[in-house]
């Protein structure tokens, strides 16, 4: 059940998406105890200028929450993505991420509404 708390939470990784200088914004937050332990964007990864032209790459912004955060055992994790279709499943490697990382509750927008899951 989504409570009013995993909305607040949601609304803050909304808003980190904003921020992010991918055309696809992505935020995620990660939260444990009422307490914020990470927050990112996903970013675009600049390596040459040929591949950069003809390769999109990102860093997910799981990824980057995960690694900023340490220690995430039982926390929520809360991916957001600012666009039209609002679609925030994380991805499988992303997903796989979050089980290693000992991460409790994933809550993302399924489209039509909010959504949590246990990892």
């Amino acid at each position: 059940m989504i409570t009013n708390r995993d909305e607040a939470w949601y609304a803050l990784a909304l808003k980190v998406a904003a921020d992010s200088l991918c055309s696809d914004r992505h935020g995620c937050v990660i939260v444990r105890a009422g307490s914020v332990l990470s927050l990112a964007t996903n970013r675009a990864v600049v390596s040459h200028p040929v591949s950069n032209r003809y390769l999109k790459q990102a860093l997910h912004a799981e990824q980057r929450a995960i690694l900023r955060a340490h220690d995430c055992e039982g926390a929520t994790l809360y991916s957001a993505r600012l666009h039209v279709n609002a679609i925030s499943t994380p991805c499988a490697m992303c997903q796989t991420l979050i089980e290693e990382a000992g991460i409790s509750r994933i809550v993302f927008h399924d489209g039509r509404k909010l959504v949590k899951i246990a990892s």
